[in-house]
Parts: C-alpha cells; sequence; structure tokens
C-alpha cells in the first residue's frame, strides 16, 4: 500500500491496522527515526512523526507496537538530542502524548523484531447483513451482494494481574469473542425485521459484536458492560466498523454496519447497581428499550435476577422483547435459574434452544468464525423474554 502522497489524517483506522500488521510500516519508520540519531539528517523526520502521531490515534494497538519493537527508546532518545530545538521538540512532544495516551506502559521493555502471532491483530467476523429471513424487504434480498460486513473486531489482552487484584471474579469476561456472540450475531441477521428501527441495549457486551451487528438495523444501540476497560475498547470497536470513520475509503466505507457514530454508545453500566435512573445521563432511560440482548452474559445465579432487574426497568411495557442466548448448565453456571429468575418479574419465557441447536447452517457459521475463544460451546440455551 503506498502511502507517500496521502494525507495522513485522510486514512480510515483499517489503512493504519493493515500498514502496522502486513506493511512493516512501523519498522521502517524505527529505522528512519533511529538513523537520525547518528547522521542529524532529519529530512524526513517530520513527516515519520506527522505519521505516528496520527497512528497512535487511530489504532489503538500501534503504540504498544512500535513500542515492542524498540520505537519507544528512540523517541526518548530524540527528546533527549533535540532538547533544545522547539521546531523538532514540539512535533516530538505530541507524539510521545499520542503514544503514552493510548499505550499505557511506556517506554516499553524492547526487541528488534516482531513475529507476526506477537501482533495484536484485530479478529475478522464475515456477515451478509442482506441475507434475511423472509419477513425482509426483496430489495434487502435483491441487493445482499453489496451488504456483505467485513466486521473488525480488537479483544483486550489479559493481564493476570487485573485478576489478582479484582473483587469481581468475571472482570475479563469480555476480553474475549465468545461463541455464543458469534451465533446471536449470526441468528440477529438472519431475523433482522425485530431489530429495524428499534432501540436496542445489549448488556455485557464484551468486544461488541452483536450490538454492532444490530447497529446495521436499528435506530439506536447501547452496549453496556461494567468494565471501563471493556468499555473503552468497544468504542475503539464501534469507530473500527464507523462508516463516518472510513468514509475516504469506500470498500471499507461499505463494509462497515454503524451507520452513525452517534448512532452507537458505549456505556459503564453495573447491573448490581440498585438505583438504575443514575445511567439516564448516559441516555438510559427507563422503559425506553425495545430489545434487549445478552449472549453469555451468567456466570452465577445472582446475574439471572440482576439481568431481571434490567428488563424490568428497561424495556417498553408490553412491547418490549430479549433474547438471550448462553451456553448450557454443563458449561455455565447459573443458567438453569434464568426462567425462574425472569418470572419473578412477571416476565413470560419461551426456549429457543432448537433454533440454534438443530441448525447445522449456525453450526457451520461458528465453526468457520471461531477464533480463540476460551470455551467453544456445543449446545446453546436461548431465551425469548416478554412482559
Amino acid at each position: 500500500m503506498e502511502i507517500a502522497n496521502t494525507t495522513y489524517d485522510r486514512l480510515t483506522p483499517r489503512d493504519f491496522i493493515l500498514l502496522r500488521i502486513y506493511h512493516e510500516k512501523f519498522e521502517n519508520i524505527k529505522k528512519s527515526l533511529k538513523e537520525i540519531l547518528f547522521t542529524d539528517k532529519v529530512d524526513n523526520l517530520m513527516t515519520d512523526l506527522n505519521f505516528l502521531k496520527y497512528a497512535f490515534k487511530a489504532d489503538l494497538d500501534a503504540a504498544y507496537e512500535f513500542g515492542l519493537i524498540g520505537g519507544h527508546q528512540i523517541l526518548l532518545k530524540l527528546l533527549m538530542k533535540y532538547n533544545d530545538y522547539e521546531e523538532i521538540l514540539s512535533p516530538l512532544g505530541d507524539v510521545i502524548e499520542a503514544c503514552t495516551s493510548s499505550c499505557l506502559q511506556f517506554p516499553i521493555k524492547s526487541s528488534t523484531t516482531i513475529k507476526f502471532e506477537e501482533r495484536r491483530v484485530p479478529l475478522k467476523i464475515m456477515l451478509d447483513t442482506g441475507n434475511i429471513n423472509n419477513f425482509g424487504n426483496s430489495d434487502d434480498r435483491k441487493n445482499s451482494s453489496s451488504k456483505k460486513k467485513e466486521i473488525l473486531l480488537r479483544t483486550i489482552p489479559k493481564d493476570i494481574n487485573e485478576i489478582a487484584s479484582s473483587n469481581k471474579a468475571n472482570l475479563t469476561v469480555g476480553y474475549y469473542l465468545w461463541d455464543a456472540s458469534i451465533a446471536m450475531a449470526y441468528w440477529l441477521v438472519k431475523n433482522s425485521i425485530f431489530f429495524k428501527n428499534k432501540k436496542v441495549l445489549e448488556i455485557g457486551c464484551g468486544a461488541g459484536l452483536v450490538g454492532i451487528v444490530a447497529a446495521s438495523y436499528a435506530s439506536r444501540v447501547y452496549m453496556c458492560d461494567f468494565n471501563l476497560k471493556i468499555i473503552e475498547n468497544v468504542s475503539y470497536n464501534i469507530k473500527l466498523n464507523s462508516k463516518k470513520a472510513h468514509s475516504n475509503n469506500k470498500k471499507q466505507y461499505n463494509c462497515c454496519c454503524v451507520n452513525d457514530d452517534m448512532q452507537v454508545k458505549g456505556v459503564a453500566f453495573d447491573w448490581e447497581t440498585v438505583d438504575f435512573s443514575i445511567y439516564k445521563k448516559d441516555g438510559l432511560k427507563k422503559e425506553s428499550m425495545d430489545v434487549i440482548l445478552g449472549a453469555d452474559v451468567i456466570c452465577q445465579e445472582s446475574d439471572c435476577y440482576n439481568i431481571a432487574r434490567v428488563l424490568k426497568y428497561y424495556l417498553t411495557k408490553d412491547t418490549g422483547v430479549a433474547y438471550f442466548l448462553h451456553g448450557t448448565e454443563e458449561h455455565r453456571f447459573g443458567v438453569e435459574k434464568f426462567a425462574t429468575a425472569m418470572q419473578s418479574e412477571g416476565f413470560n419465557v419461551v426456549n429457543m434452544d432448537d433454533v440454534i441447536n438443530e441448525n447445522g447452517e449456525y453450526q457451520t457459521f461458528i465453526a468457520s468464525n471461531r477464533h480463540f475463544n476460551s470455551r467453544p460451546l456445543d449446545k446453546y440455551k436461548m431465551f425469548k423474554v416478554t412482559s
């Protein structure tokens, strides 16, 4: 990919990811900056610094990988060398500020090379959002070839220290892309009429696949999780799949599910909260959600009852519907209490297990899109909840 004559602020987030992963752009810039340390030939310095500044802001893992190959150390050496040159010091400072804002550790202990398996590569899920059921519009089916989406999802590297220091056992479950999310995203596409122009709330959103797919159809999507790190990541994934962020690249633009950044929002939300009204400031108003979704969000019995409280508070009266897809009792603690918990709040529960378990098409799709989920599932529990 040639970008010599491209204005960096016009590159898309996906452009920067491709340059980082497949085109050795960051390795080449590191070599160029290192050469400046020994030669004082600063002809390309501003160009390189300008690129890094935009890259560190657009690609959440760029600063980390630049440090991994020794780039952080070179930036610090340049800072020391040109400490008295304001025309260099200022843009260099901008780059370091952009770097430290997206990379928690600075400088990173580094090597001179990086293996492909060490790179933080977003997961890719391919979906045809025009491939919908018989309720769909005939024009949608006719134009399905133009509705293929390449959804990119950044997942979060697990830090063992986070688990040890947290009082929540499920702190890091949202760092993965789980099979249930893949299954629910596929089911959502097949039943998109249920989400057309609806206001949707996804709880326990994790990497955000389900909510991002829902954005292809819904008028508004809120993606919630209690972990601030997950919300930061899902906000990045929203941008990574936003048409607005990729308007300069027609092919990428057509691959994006999120039509408008304002249409989808990540919200830090804890279902253990006693008074849900505190989330009104985030747009989560009482009885305002047409659809509530959850994929593999139960880790213990209390989760079922907290979810029931969420539905009681946020589902629109009479017309609101919720869909949940989980592992079975053999794989997930507490799932067996789901129906009881919903009924305790006056909801009706319909078992939809066969929709997933007895459909070979779903199983094939899940298998072909499976990445490194920590526990693939053979059987699922799926529920429809209504008032």
